[in-house]
């Protein structure tokens, strides 16, 4: 049959057919193409979609607006609905950073960091005024201000 044929297919059974099980883990891998993060893309209504989304929406029903559909297993081309769940776009962000997928570059890992820790716990104890601490770290009043409110560097 050819490909053409395929997509007329209900949408569930289109799913199936392109799906593979892995029992290990119980992803299901959808074998299409992928987007440049690893996300299987699967064509509906002449458009390409999310493939996680279209699963959500043929197996458990619509995703609201503005809602995303996240991975437990952290797998990008599982289709498994038993792998995914509602969110918002804090919700997936802050799941990136719980799993330490997305690097946070607090402090000194920051490209623009002018200190180290070690300079800022010296900051947040001196008793100098703050103009003259800024003078001696090369930075600005306010960003000393900020360090010994803890405003920045809540980290340390």
């Amino acid at each position: 049959m050819g490909s053409n044929a395929a997509r007329h297919f209900p949408l569930k059974e289109r799913l199936e057919n392109l799906t593979e099980y892995i029992p290990e883990c119980g992803c299901w891998i959808l074998m299409t193409s992928t987007d440049t993060s690893g996300y299987a893309r699967l064509g509906v209504n002449g458009k390409l979609r999310l493939a996680h989304r279209v699963s959500w929406e043929v197996h458990i029903g619509p995703i609201p607006e503005g809602v995303c559909v996240l991975h437990r297993c952290d797998t990008p081309s599982c289709v498994n609905p038993n792998h995914l769940f509602l969110g918002t776009k804090r919700d997936n962000t802050q799941d990136c950073i719980n799993k330490k997928r997305r690097p946070v570059f607090n402090g000194e890992p920051h490209g623009m960091s002018l200190l180290s820790e070690e300079d800022v716990l010296k900051i947040r104890v001196d008793k100098r005024f703050q103009k003259s601490i800024a003078i001696e770290y090369g930075i600005d009043r306010t960003t000393v201000s900020d360090i010994q409110r803890k405003k920045t560097w809540k980290h340390l």
